[in-house]
């Protein structure tokens, strides 16, 4: 059981840490000129962390960085 029960948390670590590569490498795409490119991304973005998501602490940060640049 307990072996179940690590492997679920590992898991889990791994796809967020994924997740929140993904979003770095979306926050370095919105630094570029193409002003298309940003347009997608954004309402990518705005579809991926809508309220209630279960990414919703690194969306909040996402959008916070987002809203610097």
């Amino acid at each position: 059981m307990r072996y179940i029960i690590f492997n679920t948390f590992v898991v889990l670590l791994i796809l967020e840490i994924i997740v929140y590569f993904i979003l770095q490498i979306n926050l370095l795409v919105l630094k570029t000129k193409n002003e298309r490119l940003r347009k997608l991304l954004l309402n990518n973005i705005k579809e991926f962390c809508k309220p209630g998501s279960s990414y919703e602490k690194i969306c909040k940060i996402y959008l916070e960085k987002i809203n610097e640049i």
